[in-house]
């Protein structure tokens, strides 16, 4: 019975997607989402750059600067 209800929405693709994170939102009472990425990493920043992508408004970006502010030089001279 749970692999009929989430087939359901796999069947819809990308409208299906939306539908099961509004649903998932609206009974756990988010109204959002904020995904972290780091500039710093090479392995993460390849999926953003070089060009924006776009999400719903339920998802918020936030940039990570932990290398940055901890004083490791190195993973920020390599990023750059």
């Amino acid at each position: 019975a749970i692999r009929i209800f989430y087939d359901g929405f796999r069947k819809e693709g990308l409208e299906g997607v939306e539908k099961f994170v509004g649903e998932v939102y609206r009974i756990s009472g988010v109204s959002h989402a904020i995904m972290t990425n780091i500039p710093f990493d090479s392995n993460e920043a390849q999926h953003w750059r070089p060009m924006k992508k776009e999400y719903p408004e339920t998802f918020k970006s936030a940039l990570r600067v932990d290398p940055l502010l901890a004083g490791d030089r190195k993973t920020v001279e390599n990023a750059l």
